[in-house]
C-alpha cells in the first residue's frame, strides 16, 4: 500500500445482493471499453474494470457466511471493525468505478483517499488488537458523547451516554490508557518511514483531502491557465492518469482484503489463492499503466512478478 509502492508523488451476501448499477464491458477484437447504463467511456482500460469486478466478487465472498462473536475481546473487536470496513470498501470501490465511467474524474481522486484510509486502518487494527478493543468500546463511547454534548442533546440523553462511557471505562480498564496515534503516525508505521519522511501519507491521504474539504490548496489541482493567462476550471483527468488511479484503487482495496482474510479466512485455500492471483493481476496492471510511477517502483514490481513472489 502507498504511493511509493505504486505511484510517485505526482497518487451483503452474494446470494441475495443486488447492485443498482452494474458495470459492463463492450469487447471488440482489440479492446475492452467499460460502460454502464446510459454511459460508456472510451480511453479507459476495460481490463482494469474486469479485474475490479473480480475484486468486487472477492469482497462479497470473503464476507459471506461470516458470523461475528458477541463477546468483547481484542480479537472480536478487530473482527467487528473489519466487517464494518468491508462494507465501506465495497461501497467505495463500486462508486469509484462508476465515477470514472461517468466522467467524475476528480471524485476518483477523492474516493481513492477513502480506500487508502480503510486499508491503513484495517492493517493497523489487525496488528494492534488492544487498540481495536479500545477504539470500539471506550473510544466509540467518547466520540458519541462528544457529539451529543456539542450537538445540543437533552440533559437526560447526555447523562445516559456519560454513564455508558464510565461503564465501558470500568469494563475495559486494561485498555483505557491505549495511545491514539494520528493517522500520519499510522501510515508511517505501516510503510516504515522515518520521522523526516512520510510521502505515502502526504500524497495518498493529505493532498486529496484538500479537495474533499474544499481547502484553497485544491485550486492548484482544479485550475489551469490558458495561453492568455486566464484561469479555467478542470475536472477531467488524462486517461493515462485515470487508468493508473483505478489500478491504485484496486491495489489499496486488496490491501484491505489481505487484512480481512488473514483475520477471518487464513485457512481458506480458495480465498487465499484468489487474493494472490488478484495481487499479481494488479501488479501487472501497474506496469501497464505506469503514469506517475517511479522507475525503481516499476523495477521492483517486475522483479516480484518474475520471481513469482
Amino acid at each position: 500500500m502507498g504511493r511509493s509502492r505504486w505511484r510517485s508523488k505526482g497518487q451483503r451476501k452474494t446470494s441475495n445482493r443486488k447492485r443498482q448499477n452494474v458495470l459492463k464491458a463492450m469487447v471488440t477484437i482489440d479492446s475492452v471499453t467499460p460502460e454502464c447504463p446510459g454511459m460508456r467511456r472510451d480511453g479507459l482500460d476495460g481490463f482494469v474494470y474486469m479485474a475490479l469486478k473480480r475484486l468486487d466478487t472477492l469482497v462479497a465472498e470473503m464476507r459471506k457466511s461470516v458470523s461475528l462473536p458477541g463477546d468483547h475481546t481484542a480479537d472480536s473487536a478487530v473482527k467487528r471493525y473489519l466487517m464494518y470496513l468491508s462494507m465501506l470498501v465495497d461501497i467505495a470501490l463500486a462508486d469509484i468505478a462508476m465515477s470514472a465511467v461517468h466522467g467524475n474524474d476528480v471524485a476518483v481522486e477523492i474516493k481513492q483517499r477513502m480506500l487508502v484510509e480503510y486499508a491503513a486502518k484495517a492493517e493497523y487494527y489487525n496488528t494492534h488488537s488492544d487498540y481495536a478493543l479500545y477504539m470500539t468500546t471506550i473510544g466509540e463511547a467518547e466520540s458519541v458523547l462528544k457529539k451529543a454534548r456539542v450537538g445540543g442533546y437533552d440533559a437526560e440523553t447526555v447523562k445516559r451516554l456519560e454513564d455508558e462511557l464510565e461503564e465501558k471505562r470500568r469494563d475495559f480498564a486494561h485498555v483505557a490508557k491505549v495511545t491514539k496515534p494520528k493517522f500520519d503516525a499510522i501510515m508511517r508505521e505501516l510503510t516504515g518511514r522515518d520521522l523526516g519522511r512520510n510521502d505515502e501519507y502526504v500524497w495518498l491521504y493529505s493532498a486529496p483531502s484538500a479537495l474533499m474539504h474544499g481547502d484553497p490548496e485544491g485550486m492548484r489541482q482544479m485550475f489551469e491557465a490558458d495561453e492568455n493567462g486566464m484561469i479555467q476550471g478542470k475536472i477531467k483527468l488524462d486517461n493515462a492518469h485515470l487508468n493508473a488511479l483505478m489500478v491504485d484503487a484496486g491495489s489499496n482495496a486488496l490491501t484491505f482484503c489481505k487484512a480481512f482474510i488473514n483475520r477471518f479466512h487464513s485457512n481458506n485455500g480458495i480465498l487465499v489463492a484468489q487474493l494472490k492471483e488478484l495481487e499479481r493481476t494488479f501488479k501487472a496492471l501497474a506496469l501497464k499503466h505506469d503514469d506517475g510511477r517511479e522507475p525503481e517502483v516499476l523495477d521492483a514490481i517486475r522483479a516480484e512478478l518474475e520471481s513469482g513472489d
